[in-house]
């Protein structure tokens, strides 16, 4: 793994940041967070590495089915900006971890309307 889960606040994203998903709605929110609060992004490219703010812990993309299972268990919420998906695979996946999601409404309507 490469970060040590701490007992701090974090938000998680495990998703590539590709245009789709805009990494700066995770800088803009770790500019209110608190000191010991942390923000863990995953899917990141090594630019976006070079970008990140200190309280961002950034991890490139891993298809380790493992390591994204222990990094949606270790949030205390995931966070995925999507303003395309209806109803992302990486949101289940956080669902399924037993992990709160947190999304556009977009997505959330989609997904209520799909009765």
């Amino acid at each position: 793994m490469e970060y040590e889960a701490k007992e701090q606040a974090r938000a998680n994203y495990c998703e590539r940041t590709n245009g789709r998903k805009e990494f700066e709605y995770f800088i803009e929110p770790s500019k209110l967070i608190e000191p010991d609060e942390t923000i863990v992004m995953v899917g990141l490219s090594k630019n976006h590495l070079k970008q990140l703010p200190k309280n961002i812990i950034g991890i490139i993309r891993t298809n380790n089915v493992q390591e994204l299972a222990e990094i949606y268990t270790t949030a205390d919420v995931f966070f995925n900006p999507t303003l395309e998906d209806n109803f992302p695979t990486a949101n289940l996946e956080a669902l399924a971890c037993g992990t709160p999601v947190i999304t556009f409404i977009p997505t959330l309507e989609m997904a209520r309307n799909s009765d």
